[in-house]
């Protein structure tokens, strides 16, 4: 994530099983996470 930042990217979005490694993500840069185990994988609208 933190290399995507460096090369500017404007849109970083994490993907994991545990709700607290996204937390982890957005803490290193993520915009945006989607919970895998959820049935719906679509990302929140305001993430």
């Amino acid at each position: 994530m933190a290399t995507a930042g460096l090369y500017g990217a404007a849109t970083i979005i994490a993907i994991d099983l545990d709700a607290n490694r996204l937390e982890q993500a957005k803490e290193f840069g993520a915009t945006s996470t989607v919970v895998s185990s959820a049935a719906d994988c679509s990302p929140p609208k305001n993430s």
